[in-house]
């Protein structure tokens, strides 16, 4: 699965650093590192913060596979926030298991 934040980064001709540096607030690049390594998970806080700094809608992080069709309407916020309560449901279903 390709790591949208590291093609968008490089769509957009940013290092490490300098993502780091325009997301707010400010974070060290080491954790954008790891963020696109799927070392470190992606929040809410975290999708808010970096497609805000890549300029892009939050959904546009998440895997291809998983982003709405185009329709010509924005998705709301809420319908990904229930997406990934739901599969981290089923992910800890599976762990119990």
């Amino acid at each position: 699965m390709e790591n949208r934040i590291k093609k968008l980064r490089k769509e957009r001709g940013l290092t490490l650093q300098e993502l780091a540096d325009l997301v707010y607030p400010p974070t060290v690049s080491p954790q954008i590192m790891k963020l696109e390594r799927g070392e470190r998970g992606l929040d809410l806080n975290w999708m808010d913060r970096l497609s805000k700094a890549l300029n892009c809608k939050p959904y546009e992080l998440l895997p291809e596979e998983w982003q709405p069709a185009e329709s010509g309407y924005e998705i709301d916020l809420q319908v990904i926030v229930n997406v990934i309560d739901t599969i981290d449901y089923f992910l800890k279903q599976e762990k119990v298991e």
